[in-house]
């Protein structure tokens, strides 16, 4: 096959079936929700064949600040012939016409890739799969349904440590599983927060931000009594007690994700309160 047989095209909701099925292919979690809000936050890009069957995608996920690039997906047929090289350079051409620095979270395999085009680690995470619908929250901690009149300062709270706006984003993924949505307060400030969505295989627990470990440990006990069933979520490395205490939990890696930036550009402050990320897609 010849990828002269190819088309370019521009992604929108309307190729949110065709997202899926690339996805799936590659045994992601994401499903049509966070398709739809991908394609609403920045530039998509595809390729799609005689049938306009989608074959390859590159997606930007877009912040006042810095972009993330994700779902860059190739259906199996059509893969080593260059078409993941050429959706990444039309992301990283979208943002630099923005003035948006690229990061992306690289599976092992795609770091390779992405350090030959100038792409620089900064820090790596783990997905951890397992069940904390048992898991038991401290009772000395002060923890509370994160409302709608919440976001404002959780967004600010989060800034400190993302190094961007992320409002948008925390709005869309309070709204997508209610029930595992905490925030905690110390002293009747922000002490830390979590959030979690609905995926394909399970239901995914991030970002999680949070003043320590303690604090941490339990939002992710209440966040995954009230998920009730199989989790995953990415957890930073550095964050070894928390990684130990999931241990405990009968949590099981599963791959590994490589944080990189473009460029000399810091997308974020070293010193962070970042526990979970929000997703390899997302940031």
């Amino acid at each position: 096959m010849d990828v002269a047989a190819l088309r370019p095209v521009g992604l929108t909701s309307e190729r949110i079936a065709g997202g899926l099925l690339l996805s799936a292919e590659a045994g992601w979690n994401q499903v049509a929700d966070d398709w739809r809000f991908m394609l609403g936050s920045g530039d998509g890009f595809g390729f799609a064949d005689g049938s306009d069957r989608l074959v390859a995608s590159g997606l930007t996920v877009e912040f006042p600040d810095y972009a993330w690039i994700s779902m860059i997906l190739v259906t199996p047929a059509w893969r080593r012939r260059g078409l993941a090289t050429r959706l990444m350079q039309r992301c990283i051409d979208a943002l630099d016409a923005r003035g948006l620095v690229p990061a992306l979270d690289a599976s092992p395999a795609g770091r390779e890739v992405y350090r030959r085009i100038g792409f620089r680690d900064v820090a790596t995470s783990t997905r951890l799969g397992g069940d904390l619908g048992g898991a038991v929250p401290p009772a000395d901690f002060e923890l509370a349904a994160l409302m709608p009149t919440d976001l404002a300062a959780v967004a600010v709270y989060d800034k400190a440590s993302s190094g961007t706006n992320r409002a948008a984003l925390l709005k869309h993924l309070r709204g997508r599983l209610l029930a595992a949505a905490f925030v905690a307060r110390r002293h009747g400030a922000i002490s830390g927060f979590v959030m979690a969505r609905p995926g394909r295989l399970s239901a995914q627990i991030g970002p999680l931000v949070a003043e320590d470990d303690a604090t941490a440990v339990a939002l992710l006990a209440r966040a995954g009594r009230a998920i009730g069933g199989p989790v995953c979520l990415d957890l930073f490395d550095e964050r070894r007690a928390v990684r130990d205490w999931l241990d405990g939990h009968g949590f099981r890696p599963l791959t590994r994700f490589f944080r990189m930036v473009r460029g000399p550009a810091a997308i974020a402050p070293a010193v962070h309160r970042t526990y979970v990320i929000a997703g390899p897609e997302l940031g």
